[in-house]
């Protein structure tokens, strides 16, 4: 399973949830939750590629999201079956034992599953593994196979994302590792009309350092939009420096804003190369 920590937890589970949420109705339905309302009066289906520590299925169950996981590490499922029950007992959710890129390869129609409104690509454990995951053939096989149409696809995985990083220490590797996280972009821009993405901190903390980059990816028409669950915005307003309130504010886009890789410097495969 992926450690993930307080920011990312919530900076995935709460970006994915909100693009995919259409506008709530003007009366919403009762919510199911004394802490979580429902999303929408829409039942929506995700899929998660890798559990990681099981938090944000759970975020989404609790808001109506019917959650599909695929894990291939038994102690992970293992902590699925006994820790999170409440994912696979809401509306039919299924745990699929299989490594993630010869389960997506395989296509949809073999897991007799509907296609998913939302798509959690979280496997960034490194090493081999983790390459055939972010290759182009595999965004375009989840958004021709798997996603409704106006499906969000949100890829999490560690990156650099500072394209001249200053000398010393392990230069080369991080000019190397922006490369490649630049690489992962193209290659969403090549299938997916609109995709943004952000890393897990604020530009002035670490900017040389690889750390957690979210990119989130849709081709429904008006592109990526925000809209942010209400205890996100109530984070925000939190003491100065805390996790809740440095997440709060990626996701809200409160300035300082973490947005990385904009379209004029990583264009989608196909298009002017940028400068490294």
């Amino acid at each position: 399973a992926t450690k993930s920590s307080p920011i990312s937890t919530t900076f995935t589970s709460s970006l994915a949830s909100s693009l995919a949420s259409p506008p709530p109705p003007p009366s919403p339905p009762p919510s199911t939750s004394s802490t979580s309302p429902p999303l929408c009066g829409t039942k929506l289906r995700a899929l998660f590629l890798g559990l990681g520590s099981g938090t944000v299925p759970a975020y989404y169950s609790r808001r109506g999201v019917v959650p599909d996981i695929v894990e291939k590490y038994s102690a992970a499922i293992a902590h699925v079956k006994e820790y999170i029950t409440g994912p696979l007992e809401n509306g039919g959710s299924k745990l699929f034992a299989a490594e993630a890129f010869k389960f997506v390869m395989r296509g949809r129609l073999k897991t007799k599953r509907k296609r998913y409104h939302i798509v959690v690509h979280d496997v960034f454990a490194g090493g081999e593994d983790a390459l055939p995951l972010v290759r182009a053939d595999v965004f375009a096989k989840l958004a021709s196979n798997f996603m409704t149409k106006t499906g969000v696809l949100v890829v999490n995985f560690l990156g650099a994302t500072n394209p001249r990083p200053r000398g010393g220490a392990g230069v080369l590797e991080r000019k190397s590792a922006y490369r490649f996280s630049r690489e992962i972009v193209r290659r969403l821009r090549g299938v997916f009309r609109d995709v943004r993405c952000f890393r897990d901190m604020l530009p002035d903390r670490q900017p040389d350092m690889v750390r957690d980059v979210c990119c989130v990816a849709t081709n429904k028409e008006g592109g990526v939009q925000f809209l942010v669950p209400k205890e996100v915005f109530a984070a925000a307003a939190a003491s100065e420096g805390s996790p809740a309130s440095q997440a709060a504010k990626v996701l809200t886009g409160m300035p300082p804003h973490t947005e990385v890789f904009p379209r004029d410097e990583v264009p989608a495969v196909g298009g002017a190369a940028a400068a490294a």
